[in-house]
């Protein structure tokens, strides 16, 4: 028989790809621009072992996570959820950057 597979991962690796994705509305684009660079800026400590990818578009913030190991996926998509929602706490908190006006 012919078979064809499709897959993300190269064909030497038969493990299979976990995928976790994070969605966060959010109530402008800026904020989640502010939010997708915050978390840009931290790389993941295992870097070959789980891919981040983060997306800011209109005002929703995507990120989507994917690794062959389902315990090392479950600990970044935690430790990234924790950042996010420290982002936006802080958003919350002190408002937009921009529109924070300067005493000096």
């Amino acid at each position: 028989k012919n078979v064809k597979a499709f897959c993300c991962i190269p064909s030497c690796c038969l493990m299979t790809l976990y995928k976790a994705e994070l969605v966060v509305p959010l109530p402008s684009q800026r904020w989640a621009e502010i939010v997708a660079t915050s978390l840009s800026v931290d790389t993941e400590l295992r870097n070959s072992c789980v891919h981040r990818d983060i997306k800011a578009e209109n005002s929703t913030l995507s990120i989507t996570l994917q690794s062959k190991n389902v315990k090392q996926l479950r600990t970044s998509y935690s430790s990234t959820y924790d950042m996010a929602l420290v982002a936006i706490r802080t958003l919350n908190a002190f408002g937009d950057p921009q529109t924070v006006v300067s005493s000096a």
